[in-house]
């Protein structure tokens, strides 16, 4: 009586395994049960570390910038510190922009799309030279300011890691300028020098103390 007790509860396991291996599944079951996988899969947002990266910029008015990014793991926010120096000539004027800027970004859904407000300081240097009453002479023109951009822009490639590229439009606003005004000779009243005066002020104003757009025209980078 014990050996057959021990035999059946050996073999009923044995039958019922048997048996759930030999009973096909319903078909419906089974598509309902691939597509329930196939969106979740779709559902669960892949899993991402904080990001750091190096990125160069051409654009306006700042023409070259050297930046570091940051990326959150959530991929919702971004961050980026810039700097830039850039030599130019406009109306014979020689001039030099230099700035130091930071911008926080928002990826709505983690996408490329990003709208973002940055910060910075911007030091502005006019020179120029004129022949006033058969003597030449230099005037300066130095202009610090604050400024605060709006802008709207795209990151390609920059969710997954690696390279990345993007563009930026935005809008710089200056406040709490400072200036100042160097001459190696002084010839106020002079027709010439005070037209020299004129000159490089009107350039100054126009990247220093004006609003103007700030546009990010090509930027490419790489998160490590």
């Amino acid at each position: 009586m014990k050996i057959a007790s021990l035999a059946i509860l050996f073999i009923l396991p044995t039958l019922v395994w048997s048996q759930e291996q030999t009973t096909p599944k319903d078909p419906v079951l089974e598509i309902i049960e691939q597509t329930s996988k196939e969106n979740q899969e779709k559902i669960t947002p892949p899993e991402y570390q904080n990001s750091y990266g190096l990125s160069a910029e051409l654009g306006f008015p700042h023409l070259a910038n050297l930046a570091v990014q940051y990326f959150h793991s959530s991929r919702i926010f971004s961050l980026e510190f810039a700097v830039g120096s850039t030599p130019l000539t406009i109306d014979g004027s020689d001039t030099l922009v230099e700035n130091q800027e930071m911008t926080f970004r928002w990826h709505p859904q983690a996408r490329a799309l990003y709208f973002g407000l940055g910060f910075g300081n911007q030091k502005l240097e006019v020179k120029d030279s004129e022949a006033v009453s058969s003597q030449v002479v230099t005037v300066q023109v130095d202009i610090k300011s604050q400024y605060v951009k709006p802008v709207i822009g795209w990151l390609w490639g920059a969710q997954s890691g690696g390279f990345f590229y993007g563009i930026e439009l935005g809008w710089q606003f200056p406040f709490n300028n400072k200036t100042k005004i160097t001459s190696s000779q002084d010839f106020t009243g002079n027709p010439d020098y005070d037209q020299l005066i004129d000159d490089i002020n009107k350039v100054a104003d126009l990247i220093g103390k004006s609003s103007v757009p700030n546009i990010g025209l090509i930027k490419v980078g790489w998160f490590f």
